[in-house]
């Protein structure tokens, strides 16, 4: 087979169960609790991109080299958009919290959280999206 060739279901789900197949995906399992949220995002200066969750309240990201880090300084999120809004080197993240219903920009540079759309009760963000 050529590198170019797509695996079928079955043998993706081989290559889970048997990792002697060299076929399909090489899954590594990296959470074993059902997040509130998640999202992506290069937030830190690691290589790569890191995976966002909301779990008990709590904001963590996972890094391929570091593992889980709890970011203290980001508040519980239910919609979560990363992107370069600051102009830093790492990606910043947008965040909405449903339950207060406030929009912060997390700046990773910096590390600090910014409150962008304070709700007065008068409505809310129903959809957020951003373009390159």
């Amino acid at each position: 087979m050529t590198s170019e060739e797509k695996y079928p279901f079955f043998d993706i789900y081989q290559s889970m169960t048997n990792r002697q197949s060299g076929k399909g995906l090489q899954w590594i399992r990296i959470l074993t609790v059902v997040p509130t949220d998640i999202g992506t995002g290069s937030i830190l200066s690691d290589p790569g991109s890191e995976v966002i969750i909301t779990y008990s309240g709590s904001v963590y990201s996972y890094s391929y080299g570091s593992g889980w880090t709890q970011i203290p300084a980001i508040p519980a999120f239910d919609i979560i958009i990363a992107g370069n809004f600051t102009d830093s080197i790492e990606d910043d993240l947008l965040i909405y919290d449903t339950s207060l219903k406030d929009l912060y920009l997390w700046r990773s540079g910096s590390g600090s959280l910014e409150l962008l759309w304070y709700s007065s009760g008068e409505g809310e963000i129903t959809a957020m999206s951003t373009l390159n």
